[in-house]
């Protein structure tokens, strides 16, 4: 795509920075970036085009399990996501307030009502209930 993720690890034996590419469910032909990874160092959140989304960009979340898989990518709903624009993910030096942009303006967040988010926008996608949960029409 035009931007992706990757996770990267040193290899102690090589020297080097190994680079492996998230899965395509995550990376697309369209653009993936401004990343952050959250504090329990699972829960990957960025902005994206892929569908569906709200706006023009939305902000999407993906958590790395424990065999290794992504479950993801997780459309946020309309509490975060708008028509509009969303993305710039960031938070707090502490942890504790989430932050993002929305058509240019600063939005903070409790980082308890964002995981809150993420776990309803998890059952969602696991129960294909996407569109309802975004408030789009039932395809």
């Amino acid at each position: 795509g035009g931007q992706d993720i990757y996770t990267a690890r040193y290899d102690a034996a090589s020297n080097q920075w190994l680079q492996e590419s998230l899965p395509d469910a995550i990376n697309s032909p369209l653009v993936e970036s401004h990343a952050l990874i959250l504090p329990d160092g699972k829960t990957l959140i960025w902005y994206s085009r892929l569908r569906p989304n709200l706006g023009s960009v939305d902000l999407k979340a993906a958590i790395l399990e424990d065999d290794g898989s992504w479950t993801g990518p997780i459309s946020l709903g309309p509490r975060i996501n708008t028509p509009g624009i969303d993305f710039g993910p960031g938070m707090s030096g502490d942890g504790l307030t989430f932050f993002f942009s929305r058509d240019g303006q600063m939005m903070e967040w409790p980082m308890s009502a964002l995981q809150a988010e993420i776990a309803r926008a998890r059952q969602a996608l696991e129960t294909d209930r996407v569109d309802s949960y975004l408030g789009l029409s039932v395809r």
